[in-house]
């Protein structure tokens, strides 16, 4: 049996030093976090890893797509990865505005990984599909299916994730909603969080549920349907009197406001007088 060879001392130039080590390390084990900030006219920011949750039929969906489309957002800012195969004829009209993808996902998956993600809206719809046969349930398929995505933010993309939540009994007090799945985990690896609460008739209500953003700002976010606003602008019309269609819209609560500028001409009717536009109920 031979004997193993005997390594050589290395000579003092050969010597790594810790200092050459971190100096390596800064260049191979860090990149600098992209700046963070509100995409206007949605609770959302860019280079961010947010998670909607919410019960099934709640209008997870619907209620960002619809969000994203009164933000002016259109197919050059969008890409909605849709696995749960959507067939609601109103959601797909919203989901038109978009890249809207619905078979052989890990083609996409792979393919989006694979550029520079320049800033685009990635949807996840919804997370349970995503988790490519790791069980959602543990704390290691839920890490594992959470940092494949976070992998997306990393490429240059802002993320939005749906999932589903069920309901369930408290021993005291009434029914607590929870994510599908490791909720801790999945929570735990999301920036910004968000339950759908779709409780109110008048608005459906993304409530904040945890944030790494650090913006004081940062707050639930009101949706309202056109319906929704139609009610609440002809209640403003009738309670005021004249109103110009700027004073109107200053009357309109902020989440509102996008509505009502992308569906005017269904709202209200304008009339010229002078100079002031002058918003009125629509007559049926």
């Amino acid at each position: 049996m031979s004997a193993m060879p005997v390594k050589e001392p290395a000579t003092h130039e050969e010597e790594e030093t810790l200092s050459d080590i971190l100096s390596d390390l800064r260049t191979k084990c860090y990149s600098k976090p992209k700046k963070v900030e509100n995409i206007k006219g949605t609770p959302f920011y860019n280079n961010c890893l947010h998670l909607i949750y919410g019960l099934s039929k709640s209008g997870k969906s619907y209620s960002i797509a619809q969000i994203l489309v009164d933000a002016g957002m259109t197919q050059e800012d969008v890409i909605w990865l849709d696995a749960d195969y959507n067939i609601n004829d109103e959601l797909l009209n919203y989901l038109s505005n978009f890249i809207h993808l619905n078979t052989n996902m890990q083609i996409a998956l792979d393919a989006l990984l694979d550029v520079d993600g320049d800033g685009k809206i990635v949807v996840f719809d919804s997370l349970k599909d995503f988790a490519d046969g790791e069980d959602l349930d543990t704390n290691a398929g839920a890490q594992k299916t959470m940092e494949f995505i976070r992998e997306f933010t990393k490429a240059g993309y802002t993320v939005i994730v749906i999932a589903h939540a069920t309901q369930y009994n408290k021993k005291l007090g009434g029914k607590e909603t929870k994510i599908k799945g490791n909720a801790e985990t999945i929570i735990s690896k999301s920036d910004i969080v968000y339950f759908l609460d779709n409780s109110s008739e008048s608005y459906r209500n993304l409530k904040l549920q945890k944030t790494r953003v650090s913006n004081e700002h940062l707050s639930d976010f009101r949706l309202y349907s056109i319906k929704q606003v139609k009610k609440a602008i002809d209640k403003i019309l009738n309670d005021n009197g004249e109103l110009t269609v700027r004073e109107l819209t200053n009357k309109l609560s902020s989440e509102a406001r996008n509505t009502f500028a992308r569906h005017k001409n269904e709202l209200i009717e304008v009339d010229l007088v002078g100079k002031k536009k002058i918003a009125k109920c629509i007559q049926t």
